[in-house]
């Protein structure tokens, strides 16, 4: 991976987190206000960049957050909840439509639904997205339908702390 790249996500990444602290729950939506620390579910199974896996592991580390990496199958089946935040890093987003199931597409809905962060870095942010363009066509694939397409709609709640 380019410098420039490694610089990219080392610049972009670390403020979205913090803007995003406000959605941290550990084991309930009032986990931040607890003093409970964030723990972290890293989606790194097939599709996922391995260098963007560590990249994100070792941010999130830095930061004190707890973090576990978890495959398809995981998401497929169990509950997140005893997570705060979901990251879904850079990589074949078309993979991660496949491999994650509609089931586990809802348990990340749910997840999010109930005050869960969802961090998307790259290929993950396209996965959130309400339809997925690539190279001006749309890809025939199931996304999690967060992100409107729709330029000035859908919702942002944030907080620095």
């Amino acid at each position: 991976m380019k410098l420039t790249n490694w610089l990219a996500i080392g610049l972009s990444v670390p403020p979205l987190v913090w803007l995003l602290c406000g959605c941290q729950k550990s084991t309930g939506p009032d986990a931040l206000a607890e003093g409970i620390p964030a723990t972290v579910a890293l989606y790194s199974d097939r599709g996922c960049g391995e260098e963007s896996v560590q990249a994100a592991e070792k941010m999130f580390q830095w930061i004190g957050y707890t973090v576990s990496r978890l495959d398809a199958d995981y998401i497929n089946s169990e509950s997140l909840d005893t997570f705060s935040i979901l990251c879904v890093p850079g990589g074949d987003m078309y993979r991660y439509a496949q491999d994650i199931s509609l089931l586990g597409k809802d348990n990340i809905r749910g997840f999010v639904s109930n005050g869960g962060g969802y961090i998307g870095i790259c290929g993950g942010a396209y996965f959130a997205g309400e339809k997925v363009f690539w190279r001006g066509n749309q890809l025939s694939m199931t996304s999690l339908h967060y992100i409107s397409a729709r330029r000035g709609s859908g919702q942002l709640h944030r907080s620095l702390f």
